[in-house]
């Protein structure tokens, strides 16, 4: 659900079966986001529909869709998964400020760690709105569902689009160059 609906993860475990909507043969969730208090409403494709009846069947009076689980151990369930999903090419834990990198805090300048080690629930998030973009979602359409607004300077954060994508645009703009005359 998080890779699809682009929730942050304070969202996602808030909603409630009350925030699931039918229209005719469509499910929408509609939530007030926690962080910023923007109201957002997602149409949902079948099988996150399938989910929710799934941890419906299973929520003996809860009243939110997913049961509630500390972050920590959330996070460290995302991590372990990665590990046994074959996620363990090495990284180096950096980032940029204003335009120049620099490590994130707590890691000597040396050290490299696995991927999977490092993983989070943020990841959802991010990958939702990388997917949503790469499959030709507007940005605007994109922010609106994220809850980003239409200055926001956080969003390009989130937009981490892979390597063979970007290759592909690429040779898809170099081939039209060349048949160019």
């Amino acid at each position: 659900m998080g890779c699809t609906i682009a929730l942050r993860v304070s969202d996602l475990f808030a909603i409630r079966f009350s925030d699931i909507e039918r229209v005719g043969d469509h499910y929408y969730i509609q939530v007030r986001t926690i962080k910023t208090g923007t109201f957002v409403r997602i149409k949902l494709p079948n099988y996150a529909v399938n989910i929710i009846n799934k941890f419906a069947g299973k929520a003996r009076g809860r009243q939110t869709i997913f049961p509630p689980v500390s972050r920590t151990r959330f996070n460290n369930q995302l991590k372990a998964i990665a590990g046994l999903a074959g996620w363990t090419n090495t990284v180096r834990r950096e980032r940029t400020k204003r335009g120049i990198y620099e490590i994130s805090k707590g890691m000597a300048k040396d050290t490299a760690c696995r991927f999977c080690d490092i993983i989070s629930s943020h990841v959802m998030r991010r990958t939702a709105i990388t997917t949503m973009l790469m499959l030709g979602m507007t940005e605007p359409a994109v922010r609106k569902i994220s809850g980003h607004t239409d200055n926001s300077k956080y969003f390009y954060r989130y937009v981490n689009l892979v390597q063979s994508y970007l290759d592909n645009e690429v040779d898809v703009v170099f081939e039209k160059l060349v048949h160019m005359d």
